[in-house]
């Protein structure tokens, strides 16, 4: 998808062809150009095409404002399928569901005949297409093929899977499968864990799986909790009318709503830029519990928040009452739900603690 972007320094064009040449051109300050990224001779660069019609590349480092994206020339299969293969096709103007009317006999095409059909099948999902999801379009040619890539295990093929399974109500994903992606998610020093434990959380609830739902709570509980303080409980929300799940995220609220952040470095000048601390395991459990909006849960979120308020924020050891933090902005944006238990915190037995609740409703 092409960007706009203006230069703020001059910047040297080299032929895409031969990076080793002299450069083709120099585009001084203040020019404005059409980009796209790309990786040559790896490395990342932004490819252009200058007025005399080659293409040439400009290094991603140079000093460049962007002027946003560039709307697609209407027409013609490639452009529909970049348009219907972006997150937000309707900021260029494009009904996408028109769009996906007028070329669906070259959808199902692609979709049963190209080697790489993830993105289509997944654009079509996201426009609302879901017949073009089913069984007659996506049959078990298709299927096998994206079962092949799965297992490799392919994160695109995977989620695609996930989607079509949805639709057809039919168990797609095999076992083997299911494995590997708990086996991925259990490697805890992998970036991909949340992606594989969100694959995951989505089979349980298609299949309303109690084994998986066993297996996800399991990876969670054995995971090194700086990786959850990264990525969360992030869409174990979905599972909902689980005891399981609520009981889990229940237990997650005494590991700390925020927690020391190792890979910021303990140098004075550092600490002026770097925050030291970041979102720990309980605010992502209270998070999960808050969408799941059972009673039960919410519960539970409150008098272990004032809590950790009192005692154990490491923002706050030392200061004042009422000295500004992350979590009592949080309190006051989800007000609507926690402030019946924020007054019950107006009569609790520590003094501390009551003061914390009253300051927390009376900023709210």
């Amino acid at each position: 998808m092409g960007v706009k972007i203006q230069l703020l320094e001059s910047a040297k064009v080299y032929d895409i062809n031969n990076l080793k040449s002299n450069p083709i051109t120099e585009l001084e300050a203040g020019t404005e150009i059409e980009v796209e990224n790309v990786l040559k001779a790896w490395k990342a660069w932004y490819k252009l095409t200058i007025p005399d019609g080659r293409v040439g590349l400009i290094s991603v480092l140079t000093k460049a404002q962007s002027l946003g994206y560039v709307a697609l020339k209407a027409g013609g299969w490639p452009n529909f399928v970049k348009v219907l293969g972006h997150v937000n096709p309707q900021q260029f103007g494009y009904d996408i569901m028109e769009c996906v009317k007028e070329y669906e006999r070259d959808i199902v095409k692609h979709i049963q005949t190209d080697k790489n059909p993830e993105a289509v099948i997944l654009g079509c999902s996201r426009a609302g297409a879901d017949w073009l999801l089913e069984e007659a379009v996506i049959n078990d040619n298709v299927v096998d093929l994206l079962t092949k890539k799965a297992r490799k295990p392919d994160i695109s093929a995977i989620q695609t899977l996930v989607i079509i399974e949805r639709v057809q109500k039919r168990q797609l994903i095999s076992d083997g499968i299911i494995k590997l992606l708990i086996g991925k998610a259990r490697v805890t020093d992998t970036c991909n864990m949340e992606t594989y434990t969100g694959f995951l959380v989505d089979i349980a609830c298609v299949r309303q799986s109690n084994q998986i739902v066993d297996d996800i709570i399991d990876i969670y509980r054995a995971s090194k909790y700086e990786y959850i303080t990264y990525g969360g409980f992030r869409g174990l929300h979905k599972i909902t009318k689980d005891d399981r799940i609520v009981d889990f995220l229940i237990a997650q609220l005494d590991q700390g709503f925020r927690v020391y952040d190792k890979y910021s470095p303990d140098l004075s000048v550092a600490d002026l830029f770097v925050t030291k601390y970041r979102w720990g395991p309980a605010y992502y459990a209270a998070e999960e519990l808050l969408a799941i909006g059972e009673e039960r849960g919410i519960h539970e979120i409150v008098p272990r928040l004032l809590e950790f308020l009192v005692y154990k924020n490491p923002e706050t050891v030392g200061k004042i009452l009422g000295s500004d933090t992350e979590l009592v902005d949080w309190c006051v944006r989800n007000r609507n739900t926690l402030n019946p238990y924020l007054h019950d915190g107006l009569n609790h037995k520590d003094e501390k603690i009551r003061a914390r609740a009253e300051y927390i409703l009376n900023k709210s």
